[in-house]
């Protein structure tokens, strides 16, 4: 029989807390967005990320882990630096065509 998983006071998995935080740290949406969406208070989801935090950082990563979690943060960041740009770059070719 599969064990159900725990639910905390909120209502809320541990494994639907981790997918709200992941939304917040891909950027799709504000933390006050999803806290409405969700039906929590903001504070509350910068609980579950900081507590989600605490547990990645109590879990130690080999030399080659680390290494290649710094070049993904290097590369999101750049990522997210390139669709900033090309966001303006619609929005100016928009307005041009108007």
């Amino acid at each position: 029989m599969k064990r159900k998983e725990r639910k905390s006071a909120t209502g809320f998995t541990e494994e639907a807390k981790a997918k709200a935080v992941a939304l917040l740290e891909r950027g799709d949406v504000t933390q006050n967005q999803l806290a409405a969406e969700l039906g929590v208070s903001a504070r509350t989801l910068r609980n579950w990320r900081k507590k989600l935090q605490q547990a990645e950082e109590a879990t130690p990563l080999t030399a080659e882990e680390r290494r290649e979690h710094n070049n993904l943060k290097r590369e999101n960041q750049r990522l997210r630096e390139e669709l900033e740009i090309l966001k303006k770059f619609g929005t100016f070719i928009k307005k041009r065509r108007s």
